[in-house]
Order: structure tokens, then sequence, then C-alpha cells
């Protein structure tokens, strides 16, 4: 009885107390608007005439009106039913200025702000904008900057905006260092990276500048590289920049590069019931994992993408295949396990792209490989991410998921951080064909957003001068179809043995392209050139043949490209094969006809660590149409690059056939060559991609001529030498010493030879 009287005690006293804190609502008062209507007020309120209403709810009623930024302060009170609100309006913001900005323009500025004119004014933004205008600056490497503001009062319920800037002077990148690099040499890691040591000629390009976040993002830049080139453990343990003597910083990169591992074995686990009696056609996917290959991340995720796109054709959209890697410290090789599991039913909703001030949306887009609506696969989204880093638009792409509005469905939030993508480059040198060079360029890799690439250069020589502005779309016609066209005029001169002038040759044209992958290892291209031609200056002592190109013509060629490249690296491969079959028909209209074929295959193979063995083969044919002999300027010359040891001769001619009388090199309408070449690093230089070679060339080229006026000898020649080639960072440049083996009297040799160019 005691325990009843208790409860009902104990339910009378919250009743009493509910009483006490809750009331009625009468009436709503809302005061000290002028510009915000009270109805909108009211509208963000819980309050309404005829309901209960606490002091605990009407505190949450004026943080939610705060939040707003429409008013400067709210007050508000509930006394005998009535809600009082009383509130001060933000003034509106009449004028932002900047003061003491150089550097940084005034529009540039102002697109970075929060802060609008005629807009209410907040403090917080402010505080942001603040913060984001020294993040500009510090981003343009000025980080002495410092941002004030000042706030003028005016009539009318407005005020102005002042941010007080003092620059400072400029910080770029003076040093970047590497420590723990053993396998690859500080000027190959640096040419993967955003970040860039200031250097005059880099004044139209920000990456000498410094950036916290280019910095971070060139950590994984760096671990992609890696992850490309068999070290899949590399790590950088740790990045630390400090100040040097002369105002700038020096950035050092600690890495662990781990062992260098080739693929193992391959095999798959299927935990999906409904799958096991298709595991022999998936198993038939797994094609691109060589176990001869240096472990290479891209090829594994291509491989993962491969067996979901089967598993996918079988009816199956919402799968998991997680590849797992068994390492063998013996063997140094990694085998992988493809498990295949069943994923969550999740379709894209939306896809959002923040932080691209410059680049347009549709060419983030067309990176990502999958269009809203599609099922939710995470392998996808990391390609995605991945093809916007290889952009090189970017300096950090961060692509994160959140539930959408619907069951079932995710939003991905994709936010970019951009890069400069112009530079230009300024160098000289001197090449055993052309003698002292001076090199010009400038090049925009994301033309006004677009992605597309427009590039102009300048080459002069002693013997030649070249101009030439390239246009490039890797997505022509919205499909992956990379289109190019160029615009060129180069003038150039021939001479014999004495650099005495034979002849000059002004050619100035437009080259246009287009071209598609087939297979992951197969492509194509297409082409269209027309050029005209002027011979002139021309000796009137040398052979009928050259004196026959005197004048001016019009050359309008037709060509196609078949290329398989099968090789671990575009640049510097150690194993697989690169061969191209090229047609050049020239004859739709203009003053010559002819069609050529050129075969062209190198075959890479790792001997050893290090070691690198490289076969090359090459044959060439080209014929008259329509009656037309083929003019000596279209045929095939060897010599120099092409056939080291034996010399460059008269008309850029070389080895083929030459003229009785004169001695004249007139080229050859068929051509054969090859190449052996063994190559690895200096020893105890490495790290500075110093590399050593032995080589064996040999060739020739030929009309079969019986002419007797015609000196055709069709020995092929061979010649032996050893080379030092340097990976600088504008290419290979290869210094070679070459000693003819095999030659006719009539050949003319040139022992060392000094090119910019491949490896062979």
């Amino acid at each position: 009885m005691k325990i009843l009287k208790s409860i009902i005690f104990a339910i009378t006293l919250l009743l009493f107390s509910l009483q006490a804190f809750a009331t009625v609502i009468k009436q709503v008062q809302i005061s000290g608007n002028s510009r915000v209507i009270s109805d909108y007020i009211q509208s963000l309120m819980s309050a309404e005439a005829g309901e209960d209403y606490t002091e605990s709810q009407l505190n949450a009623d004026l943080k939610t009106i705060f939040a707003t930024d429409l008013f400067e302060k709210v007050d508000g009170s509930f006394d005998n039913g009535v809600v009082s609100i009383k509130v001060v309006e933000s003034p509106l913001i009449d004028n932002i200025t900047f003061s003491g900005n150089s550097k940084l323009k005034n529009d540039v500025l102002m697109k970075e702000l929060s802060s609008q004119r005629r807009t209410p004014f907040s403090q917080n933004r402010l505080n942001l904008d603040v913060q984001r205008i020294t993040e500009l600056y510090y981003r343009s490497g000025f980080f002495a900057a410092t941002v004030n503001f000042e706030i003028i009062r005016k009539e009318y319920n407005r005020l102005d905006i002042v941010f007080n800037i003092q620059e400072g002077r400029k910080t770029l990148i003076d040093t970047v260092i590497f420590m723990g690099n053993r396998a690859f040499p500080a000027g190959e890691l640096k040419s993967q990276m955003l970040t860039k040591e200031a250097r005059w000629w880099r004044m139209f390009n920000a990456g000498d500048v410094y950036d916290i976040n280019r910095i971070m993002y060139d950590g994984e830049l760096l671990r992609q590289f890696y992850l490309e080139n068999g070290y899949p453990n590399f790590a950088v343990l740790s990045n630390f920049s400090e100040l040097s003597l002369h105002n700038g910083f020096i950035i050092t990169y600690v890495l662990d590069e781990g062992e260098r591992y080739r693929f193992g074995d391959v095999s798959l686990n299927i935990k999906l019931l409904d799958l096991l009696p298709h595991e022999e056609e998936i198993l038939q996917q797994i094609t691109l994992i060589d176990r001869r290959d240096w472990f290479r991340n891209s090829t594994l995720q291509r491989q993962v993408l491969r067996i979901k796109d089967k598993i996918n054709s079988l009816g199956y959209q919402f799968v998991n295949v997680e590849p797992q890697m068994i390492f063998n410290d013996v063997s140094k090789r990694v085998d992988i396990v493809f498990v295949v599991d069943e994923a969550d039913k999740l379709f894209v909703h939306q896809a959002n792209i923040t932080g691209n001030r410059r680049t347009r949306d549709y060419v983030i887009r067309r990176e990502l490989k999958f269009a809203e609506q599609d099922a939710f696969d995470q392998d996808r989204i990391n390609m995605a991410q991945r093809n916007l880093q290889q952009t090189g638009y970017f300096s950090s792409v961060n692509i994160q998921d959140s539930p959408a509005d619907y069951p079932g469905k995710v939003n991905l939030d994709i936010n970019v951080e951009e890069v400069s993508t112009g530079s230009i480059s300024v160098g000289g040198g001197f090449s055993t064909v052309d003698r002292l060079q001076f090199e010009a360029s400038y090049a925009e890799t994301n033309l006004f957003g677009t992605g597309n690439y427009f590039g102009v250069s300048l080459n002069l020589s002693q013997m030649t001068k070249m101009y030439n502005v390239t246009l490039s779309n890797p997505y022509f016609l919205g499909r992956e179809l990379f289109a190019s066209a160029s615009v060129y005029r180069r003038d150039s001169g021939a001479s014999n043995l004495s650099r005495l002038t034979l002849y000059q040759n002004l050619e100035q044209g437009i080259n246009t392209s287009i071209g598609y992958r087939l297979t992951d290892n197969f492509s194509q291209r297409w082409g269209y050139g027309l050029f005209y031609r002027n011979i002139y200056n021309v000796d009137p002592n040398v052979s009928q043949s050259i004196r026959e190109l005197a004048g001016t013509s019009f050359v309008s060629t037709v060509n196609h490209t078949l290329a398989y490249n099968s090789t671990d690296n575009s640049i510097f491969a150690t194993r697989g094969i690169d061969a191209s079959l090229t047609t050049e028909y020239a004859g739709l209209f203009g003053d010559s006809d002819y069609i050529k074929n050129t075969y062209r295959s190198v075959w890479y193979y790792s001997v050893m660590e290090d070691v690198v063995f490289s076969a090359l083969g090459s044959v060439g044919v080209i014929e008259g149409l329509n009656g037309q002999s083929v003019k000596i300027i279209d045929k095939y010359n060897l010599g120099g690059p092409t056939l080291r040891g034996f010399k460059i001769g008269a008309n850029y001619g070389g080895i083929g056939p030459m003229d009785a009388k004169t001695g004249e090199s007139l080229g050859g309408k068929y051509m054969f060559r090859g190449s052996f070449q063994l190559e690895t690093p200096m020893p105890g230089v490495k790290q500075y991609g110093l590399l050593v070679y032995t080589f064996s060339d040999f060739g020739t080229a030929t009309d079969f001529s019986n002419n007797p006026e015609i000196l055709d000898s069709r020995t092929i020649r061979v010649s032996a030498g050893v080379g030092l080639s340097w990976r600088s960072p504008a290419g290979v440049i290869s210094l070679d010493l070459g000693f003819p083996v095999k030659k006719d009297p009539m050949d003319a040799t040139e022992m060392i030879f000094l090119n910019f160019g491949t490896r062979i």
C-alpha cells in the first residue's frame, strides 16, 4: 500500500513539474527586424500559438536564428504565454577592398571570399576569409605574408571591409633531398614529383613554390612510382622542411624502398557459391600477370577490373575482388590470390565535384570511368582517383562517399586541388649531327581548363632551324581518341664531308593524327600531313639526282601506325616488346607519289638485377607509284644514331647508294638494320642515373640498282662499341664510341657520337 501511494505521489509531482516548465504559447512577438520578414524568422522556430513551449526550446530557437548569420544579436524571453524575440540585424557589406597586395590581384582574391558585397556581414565568415587569403599567399610561396582586416561602419546599417595585406618575400624550394634511395637516382625521383627546385627558367611554373599539401602529395607520387617498378613494400617514412641560408626551403624525404619483387603464382578463391561453376571462365581472364614481370600495381588493379568485368557479364553486379599478396622473401616473388566475395548493394546517386576553379567538370568526369546511378564499386573509384592524379592537373585528389537521401545509394564527394600546368624550358647543348643547339619551349597541359595540350617549341642549331606549334586533345569528340594537330617550319641544310653546303631545304606544313587503343597492348593511329618544300642554293657541282630536287613542291601524305607495347616502363623498359608498323602513302595530290612501309621492334630482357639486354630489328621499303621515281630526300639513310661508328654523309645520307662520279649519298629504297645492347648502371654512381653499355649495330640501305652511274653496295655494315648515357630530367643523353667492324671502302666513319634521344 505504501508503494502504491509513493507511485501516485511521483506521478502527481511530475505532472505539476511539467505544468510548471511547459506553458501554452498565446502569442509570438518579433521585433528589431527591418530587412528580414517576421514570417521567415518564425519559420525557423519550433514555437507556434496553442502549443506547449519551454525555456530549453527557446534557447534552441535562439541558436537556430543566430546561426543564419543574418543577425548580429538575438535575444528572447517567454513570459505569460508570450514568446518575445528581439533581433539586431547584421549590417550589409557595402564594399570589400584590398590594400598592400601586388602579387595576387584583387579579382583573384575576391573569388576566394565567402563574404561578398550586398550580403549580411558575418564575423565567422570574415575570419575564414582571412585564413583563406593567408593560405593563398602560402601556396604562392609568401610565407611571411600577414593579413589583417578593418571594418568601417557606415550609416543605414552598412559597412566596408578592408583587408590589409603585407606580402613579404617569396619563399621557394631550394633543394630536394632523398635519403634511403638505392634503386633510383635523385634526378629520376624528382621527375616524378610536382614539387621542383627553384631555377630561373621555371618562372612560369608554380612547382618551385613551397606548398605543404603538394609536398605531402609528392610522397604519394613517389609511392606510386615505386609500386610501378617492383617495390610493393615501399614507404615514405617521413618528410621534413627547413629554411636554408638562401631563404629557400630544403625538403628531405626519408624513404624505405623495401625489396624488389616479381609476380609469382596467381590463384582464385571464390566465396560466392553461385559463381563456382564459372571458375574456369574467370580464371581465363587472368592474363595480365606474368611471372617474368616485376610487380606493378597498375597491372594488378587492371587485372582486378578485368575479373570484375567478367563477373558482371555473368549477371553478378555486386562483388568484391580483393587481391591478397603473399610475399616469398627467398624467391623475391609475390603470389596473388584473388578473393571473390559478395559486396553491399549500393548505387552512386550523385558525384559532386569541388575545388576545380579552372578545370571544367567534364574533364574530371571523363576520368571517372563510371556514371551516376551505376553500381558503387570501390575499385573503380580508386582507379578514378589514380586517373585524376595522373593527369597532372591536380596536387591532390580526394574522393569520399556519404549516404544519400535515398536507400541503397551514396553520394561521392570529389575534391581536387589544382596546380599550375604551364611550363617554360630553355636549354642548349651539342650534338655531333647538329653541332651547337639552342632549344626553348612553352607548354600548357590543361589549356583553359579543357584538358587539351598546347605547345610551342623552337630549336636552333648550326645546321637546322625548326619551329613547331602543337595542339592535342586526349578525348576527341568526347571519346577516348587522342587527336593532335601541329604546324611546323624547318630550315635545314645538307653538307658534304668537308662541311660545304650542298643545298638548303625549307619545309613548312601541317600534321594531324588521331589515335586510339585497341587492347591493353595494341594501339592504332591515323594521320595526315600536308607540307610545302623548297630546295634552293643547290651546288651546281653536285650529283644530277640532287640537282633534280631543286625547286618547290607540295607533298600530301596519309599514314597509319599499328603499335604493340608490352614493356614494363614506357621510358626505361627492362622487359617486354615495343613494336610498330607504319605505312605512309603520298599521292592524294601534290608532287610526290609513293608508298613507304617501315617496321620497327625492340625486345627488352632483364638478364639480372639492373642488367638489361635489348635487341632491335627494323626493315623498310619505299616504292614510287604511277611511274614516279622516289626522291632521294624521301629515301632511307643509315649512319650516326642508326648505325653508330659510321658517319652521316653528304646530304644526311650516310650508308647507301652513292653517285659514282661525285661520291654523294643518294639514299636507299630498301633498308634493314639491327642492334644488340647490354646496359647496366655505372658502378659507384648509380644514384646519378649514369648507365654504361656495350653495343653492336648492323644494317644496310640499297636500291638493288644495276645502274653503272650508281655505286650500290649491298654489304651489311657492322659496328661495335661502348657508350655512356645519362638519364637527365630532359631525357636520355648518350655518348657513343663506335668502331666499324665491317665496312665498304667508300664509307665514312665517325667513332664518337653525341646524341639527345632514346636508348636504342
